[in-house]
């Protein structure tokens, strides 16, 4: 089990919030996060964007997850549990939440008051210092960036649940891990392995309608003939939105 502990601080300034965080004795440190502004539910705001921040960004456990299975995050702020259960009241806060239940779908939450003279979080000749500025998280969205055989992509949750249903189908086992075995599928190394196809008309006028007037793409992998549906905005990354088989 890979466990990141976090404890935020309201820093002297009034102006940013000290998020300690620990993996273990030698591997520790603090990210400061900075408010433009007084808001409330500060502390809570800066943990949730430390954890992400750690997690896909600074990767502390030497590798970006694909899923929320095997981690636990031992966090300070109570309403994190909540987002996960999805009994948060706070509107404002759950779109800071969403990567936990979408790229970390699984992970193990588990509410502790520590303290920061813990020997976990180190001292200040071991801390690794970051500073995040909270505006910049303001346009959150679910998912993280993957670089994948069809380019940079965000990929929904709903996306690797179809590829485990749709998987399970065909198989006679089912899949142990989906997430893994996902985006071992659909790796930059995979990149010749995936062709845009045409869909016959009737589907591709169900899915514009059901995603709207982005450009909508459809790859097909020809050995295996599983496809991928991706929409497309201008001047931004595509989303990878469905996956399913077909002849």
């Amino acid at each position: 089990m890979m466990i990141l502990s976090t404890v935020p601080v309201m820093d002297k300034s009034g102006e940013s919030i000290n998020v300690h965080w620990s993996t273990g004795y030698i591997n520790n440190g603090i990210v400061s996060v900075v408010f433009d502004k007084s808001e409330n539910d500060m502390a809570l705001i800066a943990e949730l964007i430390t954890i992400r921040h750690l997690l896909f960004t600074k990767e502390v456990f030497s590798r970006k997850p694909v899923s929320g299975k095997g981690y636990e995050l031992k966090v300070f702020s109570g309403a994190i549990r909540k987002i996960v259960l999805g009994r948060s009241s706070k509107e404002n806060i759950i779109p800071y939440g969403l990567f936990l239940t979408g790229s970390m779908y699984g992970v193990e939450i588990t509410v502790k008051k520590q303290t920061t003279c813990s020997p976990l979080f180190g001292t200040q000749d071991t801390w690794q210092k970051d500073f995040i500025n909270a505006d910049d998280n303001e346009d959150l969205i679910p998912q993280e960036l993957w670089n994948t055989a069809l380019g940079e992509l965000y990929i929904t949750r709903h996306a690797i649940e179809q590829y485990e249903a749709r998987t399970n189908e065909r198989n006679r086992d089912s899949i142990t891990n989906p997430e893994r075995s996902f985006f071992r599928v659909i790796c930059p190394k995979r990149v010749n392995n995936f062709h845009k196809t045409h869909l016959p008309e009737a589907i591709l006028k169900h899915k514009l309608t059901r995603y709207g007037n982005n450009n909508v793409e459809v790859w097909r992998n020809p050995t295996t003939s599983l496809h991928l549906t991706v929409i497309r905005k201008k001047d931004s990354p595509g989303v990878l939105v469905t996956s399913f088989y077909r002849g």
